[in-house]
């Protein structure tokens, strides 16, 4: 029972608040933590006292304090639950005796709530939710859930099919149907007791209770009641759904958007491109056209006489000619921007077809896995036995699983198999099988390799390697203190040590304190943790390592052909892995790869020695390379087993002879930056960025859709319209592909799995650039056996969640993909019909690469395989492929710079060579390719500009809002990173209000079109403000938002997280305002700083929900910003995300702008220096004047654009006032008339009191010319001439009357190398009309214009007219 608190307790609690007080003043406003108001929890009577008597103690005013709001949270939830029971007792009793207990209960809860419980919060109103209704709802639940006991009433059952038939049948038998209900009717019941008239109802409207009393409020509640009931029930059923609709969504909703896709295609299809296309293939001079267009770089370069650019690889850089070494470093610089490096297209071509050999195989058996694994789990779930009990599954889905892998073994048959898994196992024995009998046929007959050919040649089927977590997990160790560790140095104690009694004396030699016993330890432990470092060996196979292990560290004789062998001490030393999952992927992934890898490199020697780059003896390296014998220029490939990923096989690359730089690539596969990514400070770094860009993209639902619609774009690039293939088939594949792993018939998966299979063998699934980027970073960093941040790149890439959605977000790509792959195949048969020489055509023609005619495993490829091989190369070099980003591209990936350097890079590539194919395509004699051609070429247009064309017009038509009025507005009100966006008003502006959409964040193409159209505005700019060429050009190319500048920007710009970091370093957020004041204190620099880092790399999905939770509540942000749940919905659904956009609100950064003005123009100018000459003084000044006529200008532009854009003038005054900003300045700017910058009279006349100082010191008497040193007079003739110049025109010194301003004469005339005259100077006319004027009339009696008679001397006039004579 809570005490009643002393007068000494009230002292205390003072003394200890006078400490808090100091603390809280450092702390202006938002949430603040303050122990003292702790005590509520512990002493709230106490608290009470306090709290009544010093209520200053525990919340300022702004400030919200933790504990407060807990309780408030509490209070509220607690009183609102016990009012909606309530309301129910008090409006039945209104409505019999027309009382008014209801209005009473409203108004004495309302009033407590105000006082004690409304919490301030976000996280408080959701806690007060929670409290509200949480209890009543999980009751509710329990209940509903035991009613499925009754029944097991007799009869029950029976008689509800009999009375309700299949509608019982097929609800109350559906589980999802039990849990719709269960939902439902628990939150339904819960809505109905505790619900207080002042929640609001999210699905259905209330009944209007306002100005009713007695009976009429009671009817009026209790009906409310009723809907809050129905609105609960609504919601409540709607939770079991989500989960279920994810996957149907994505397969039905998806389809039905793909359906209407795929209408719109095939009309634009048969009405423009198909038409078009036919007719300019039969149009005559067009491929002549082409093709000698295609011809150019041929031809230039045999002008030159050298040799072909693809024969410059195959040279060597120790080549005996000079040209040749030369041109082989410059082909060895460009192999770094180059898909293939340093490799001819046929070498790249059988490297590729071995690694997607590989993936294809492990992707197939990974879904296989996944299967029965489902399987097993759902068939475990549905054993009544286990379910009604309560108790959990996974014992008896193991059970299920070592069923499984038994009869893999060959242990089990298959009838004794559970029979849902049957299907599936059956299909991964068939793989497996299929992998041992290509193993076994490639090893060679010879030392331990034939003992494992023995091994499966006796027992194919029972051969099984043992899985350790030493190969399978880049982090495994194990501790020194661990019962593993002591127990397998025991072990190795045992075994006999000829040098163990010579080890010991040299142990205790170096560390005297050691006992023999201790000496004997340390070195059993020393060669355990040896055992564990050799384990870690890269590129070879595990058979290997343990064989090595047994003889060199255990004294073992006995042959090791799958880890069994091995003591069981060391197996668990080692992490002995006994699932079915590891135990199937170590035996598969290590002879699959070593087959494949053997296919590989014996290939790879049969073209490279047809390609004279490898030879069987020295002598023939030195004659076909044109190298001198010298050391370390021929080098020979040592014997298989020293080169990667062979294991135990013998290649025929083993024994041949070639250039150091050739042998070294193949025998090195390390990436030039890979050390980097593993150093721990750095490795630290590049976990934050990669987590902060998979919060961005993976983990966002409306970049995931984006994602989606975006890609489409690859197939319109090359005009894949039609019907040749199906989207609707795409996405249900990959829909299948993600969701539906392990349901439905064992056939349908078996034909899914084999589509997948093929799309990855031919390069046409899995091959998204993000998520591919961000695996490949994180296999970079967990490279290192580091224990830090590891649990962050493990959890991103295995938790079962994330990796769905990464899943999702590649499956984004792969709907495109396969439709095109499969629009392709349909195109190639048409083209070709079944002959295999005009698929050979193809390849030499638009591939430009010799046709392969055998596959790995030496078999002759058949017309089918060549269309397919065809098919995958059309994908991957015209959509951007991974696994093809060149290696400097893969290097900067592992830098701090650039946001998914991969997509920009791969932009570039595909539509460089998207443009070269559909040359080489317009340039066939075939009419069919030629129809591609075009169709690829119509495509193109529409991706690289003319989808956007047409979108601009659209809408401007629609909102009034011009592309010249959007471009004033990029110009000089948008933030600088949206200058060369693509930016597109789709509402209009109202009072300065209005919403646009970047489609540049939308259309892939971007990272082309961006410098483009930086080049387009920098020459539009140009025409508007002439300036001197030279820097126009220095500006256009090298200025920050020139088209140089957005070409390399995605390389070399912060990545979200290094931004995040500079943006806080430099209290400046990208989007424009301050992250704190500088007045806050360092808690609250602190508290902001990391709230901002926070917001800026938190996940995707937590900003979309936040921002629509103030959306649907229609209410403002803490800082005040709002969200239109509209625009929120439509770019979850399309990707496409409206931004609205607040003239009023940007007017605030303009006019901060026009605040600098005063203290920027001057501020590095040396007009007060003490060298400066009366001419370099009057030079100066005007520079300065012309720093603030070009900042004045733009911001009377930028002032123009807003009212061009609705924002009223009087509200652009209002602001200025508001702002304190120059009132003068602002109205003047705002007329466009510009105010001159004073000069400071006292920094001058300082300046000559220093100069005279300097002179006494020295001994002499100062004698200044203090005209010269403070030309007062002509610093304000250049004042008054300044004074209201037209901010639309020209700065007046650089005006010229010639065809283009060049350097010399802007200098000229800006000089002032004379002095001005003396003269008042005239008046500037202003034009009456808003039009840049570059040539000012010339009077015809002195042939001068008005300021050059003005500003210049007699002289500058006479060089002036004959410049102009």
């Amino acid at each position: 029972m809570p005490r009643i608190p002393k007068e000494a307790d009230i002292k205390k609690y003072l003394i200890d608040a006078d400490i808090i007080e100091e603390r809280k003043e450092k702390q202006k406003s938002g949430l603040v933590f303050n122990p003292l108001s702790t005590l509520r929890f512990t002493d709230p009577i106490g608290t009470a006292f306090l709290e009544a008597k010093r209520p200053d103690l525990f919340e300022d005013e702004g400030q919200i304090d933790i504990s407060k709001e807990i309780q408030r949270t509490g209070i509220d939830g607690l009183t609102r639950a016990i009012k909606g029971i309530l309301e129910i007792p008090t409006a039945i009793i209104d409505g019999a005796a027309n009382t008014n207990l209801t209005s009473k209960l409203d108004k004495v809860t309302r009033d407590f709530l105000q006082e004690h419980g409304s919490p301030k919060t976000f996280g408080g109103e959701i806690g007060s939710v929670l409290t509200q209704y949480g209890a009543p709802s999980t009751i509710a639940f329990k209940i509903l859930g035991n009613l499925g006991k009754l029944k097991k009433i007799k009869g029950l059952d029976n008689y509800l099919k009999n009375r309700f038939g299949k509608l019982y049948t097929k609800t109350a038998g559906s589980d999802l149907a039990r849990r719709v209900g269960q939902g439902g009717l628990s939150l339904s019941a819960a809505d109905f007791l505790v619900s207080d008239i002042d929640r609001p109802t999210l699905l259905v409207d209330k009944v209007p209770e306002e100005g009713k009393t007695g009976r009429d409020l009671a009817v009026a509640r209790l009906a409310n009641k009723i809907k809050f009931a129905q609105d609960g029930a609504l919601v409540g059923g709607l939770f079991p759904i989500i989960g279920k609709g994810l996957s149907l969504g994505a397969r039905f909703g998806l389809n039905v958007g793909a359906k209407t896709i795929g209408i719109g295609a095939k009309v634009a299809d048969a009405v423009v491109i198909n038409p078009a296309s036919k007719v300019l293939a039969r149009t005559p001079f067009l491929p002549e056209l082409a093709s000698a267009v295609k011809s150019l770089p041929g031809k230039a370069r045999e002008a030159s006489g050298l040799p072909p650019f693809k024969e410059w690889r195959m040279f060597s850089v120790d080549n005996s000619d000079p040209l040749r070494r030369t041109l082989k470093r410059v082909d060895n610089f460009l192999s770094y921007l180059r898909s293939i490096g340093k490799q001819s297209p046929e070498q790249a071509n059988v490297a590729f077809r071995g690694e997607k050999r590989i993936r294809s195989q492990a992707r197939k058996l990974e879904k296989l896995l996944d299967s029965v694994e489902k399987r097993a789990y759902n068939f475990a779930k549905a054993n009544q036995n286990y379910y009604d009990s309560l108790t959990t599954s996974p014992a008896s889905r193991d059970r299920y699983l070592d069923e499984v892998l038994e009869f893999l073994k060959g242990q089990r048959p298959i009838e004794k198999v559970q029979k849902p898994l049957q299907g599936t196992a059956k299909q991964l024995d068939e793989v497996l099988e299929e992998t041992k009998k290509l193993y076994r046929k490639l090893l060679p007959d010879e030392k331990a390799a034939g003992t494992i050919k023995q091994i499966l040649t006796d027992n194919l089927k029972g051969y099984m390697r043992k899985s350790f977590a030493v190969f399978t997990n880049p982090s495994y160790s194990v501790a020194r203190n661990s019962e593993t560790f002591k127990n397998a140095v025991e072990f190795v104690k045992k075994i006999k040590d000829p040098d163990q009694k010579k080890r010991v004396i040299a142990k205790i030699r170096d560390n005297p304190n050691l006992t023999q016993a201790q000496a004997t330890n340390e070195i059993a432990a020393e060669n355990v943790e040896s055992i564990l470092r050799y384990a870690k060996t890269d590129n070879k196979d595990p058979i290997q390592i343990l064989t090595s292990i047994a003889k060199r560290k255990l004294d073992m004789d006995k042959f090791i052909a799958t880890g069994e062998e091995i003591p069981d001490v060391i197996r668990k030393l080692l992490g002995e892995e006994k699932n079915l999952r590891n135990t199937i992927l170590q035996t598969v992934s290590t002879l699959s790869t070593s087959s494949t890898n053997k296919l590989m490199f014996d290939r790879l020697a049969e073209i490279l020695i047809k390609q004279k780059q490898l030879f069987r003896t020295r002598q023939q390296a030195e004659r076909g390379l044109n190298i001198a014998r010298e050391g370390g220029k021929i080098r020979r490939i040592p014997l298989s087993v020293e080169i990667p990923g062979v294991g135990l096989m013998k290649t025929k690359l083993s024994g041949l002879y070639g250039p150091a730089d050739r042998v070294n690539q193949i025998l090195t596969l390390k990436g030039p930056l890979d050390t980097l990514a593993q150093m721990p400070v750095y490795k630290n770094f590049l976990q934050f960025k990669v987590a902060a860009q998979y919060g961005k993209t993976v983990l966002s639902p409306a970049t995931q859709t984006r994602n989606f619609s975006s890609a489409s774009f690859f197939v319109l690039n090359r005009g894949l319209l039609g019907g040749r293939s199906s989207v609707t088939e795409s996405i249900k594949m990959t829909v299948d592909d993600i969701f539906n792993a392990g349901k439905g018939a064992a056939d349908g998966e078996k034909k899914l799995l084999d589509d997948i299979a093929e799309g990855i063998k031919y390069g046409a699934l899995d091959e998204n650039i993000v998520a591919s980027e961000l695996s490949s970073v994180l296999r970079a960093i967990r490279k290192s056996s580091i224990k830090d941040t590891d649990q962050l790149t493990g959890f991103l890439e295995k938790k079962g969640l994330l990796r769905t959605a990464s899943r999702i977000y590649a499956g984004g790509d792969n709907v495109w993909k396969w439709y095109a792959y499969n629009w392709y195949k349909s195109f190639l048969r048409d083209y070709a019909k079944g002959d295999l020489g005009k698929m050979k055509n193809w390849f030499r023609d638009i591939a430009g690469q010799k046709f392969d005619p055998k596959d790995l495993l030496g078999k002759k490829k058949g017309f089918e395989e060549a269309v397919k091989e065809a098919a995958g190369w059309y994908v991957r070099n015209t959509m951007p492929t991974y696994s093809l980003v060149p290696r400097l591209i893969q290097a900067i990936r592992t830098l701090p710079f650039g946001n998914f350097v991969s997509f920009p890079a791969e932009m570039i590539r595909t539509t460089a060579n998207t443009l070269r194919v559909n040359m080489r395509e317009i340039a066939s004699d075939d009419v069919v390719m030629r129809e591609m051609g075009y169709r690829g070429a119509m495509g193109q247009f529409m991706t690289l500009g003319g989808a956007s064309i047409a979108t601009k017009k659209l809408y401007g038509a629609l909102t009034g809002v011009t592309e010249d009025i959007m471009d004033a507005y990029k110009d000089y009100v948008a933030p600088d990173f949206q200058r060369n966006s693509d930016l597109i008003a789709v509402t209009k502006p109202v009072n300065g209000v209005f919403k646009v959409v970047d489609l540049s964040t939308f259309m892939p193409y971007d990272a082309v079109t961006r410098p483009i159209e930086a080049m387009f505005n920098a020459i539009r700019r140009q025409r508007q403000t002439p300036e001197s060429i030279d820097r126009f050009l220095l500006n256009t190319f090298f200025g920050r938002n020139g088209p140089i500048a957005e070409l390399i920007a995605p390389f070399v710009n912060q990545t979200i997280a290094a931004e995040t970091i500079t943006e806080v370093l430099n209290n400046k957020k990208k989007e424009g305002g301050q992250i704190y004041s500088e007045l806050d204190g360092f808690p609250e620099v602190f508290k902001k700083s990391f709230k901002h880092i926070i917001r800026s790399v938190e996940p995707g999905a937590l900003t979309t929900g936040r921002q629509g939770y103030y959306g649907f509540r229609e209410k403002l942000t803490p800082t005040g910003q709002s969200y239109d749940l509209e625009d929120i919905l439509f770019g979850l659904g399309t990707g496409i995300k409206p931004l609205r956009i607040d003239l009023k609100r940007s007017s605030d950064f303009i006019i901060g702008d026009l605040n600098k003005i005063r203290t920027e123009a001057p501020k590095t100018s040396p007009l007060y220096r003490q060298n400066m000459s009366r001419v370099d003084i009057l030079n100066e000044y005007v520079n300065i004047q012309r720093n603030a006529f070009n900042e004045q200008a733009r911001i009377y532009k930028a002032f123009e654009a807003m009212k061009d854009l609705s924002l009223p003038e009087k509200v652009i005054r209002k602001e200025i006032i508001k702002r304190k900003a120059n009132k003068k300045l602002g109205f003047k700017v705002l007329n466009g008339k510009f105010l001159p910058v004073n000069y400071s009279v006292p920094r001058f006349k300082d300046k000559i009191k220093q100069e005279e100082r300097d002179i006494t010191r020295r001994g002499r008497t100062p004698n200044l010319n203090k005209d010269d040193m403070f030309p007062r007079r002509k610093l304000n003739e250049i004042k008054r001439f300044m004074m209201n110049q037209d901010l639309r025109q020209i700065f007046p010194f650089d005006i010229t009357t010639d065809p283009e301003p060049t350097q010399e004469t802007t200098q000229r005339q800006s000089s002032l190398p004379t002095e001005l005259p003396v003269a008042p100077l005239p008046k500037t006319p202003t034009p009456a009309v808003n039009v840049v004027s570059t040539a000012p009339k010339i009077n015809p009696n002195t042939g001068l214009t008005t300021n050059e008679t003005a500003l210049l001397s007699p002289d500058e006039q006479a060089i002036r007219l004959r410049q102009r004579t």
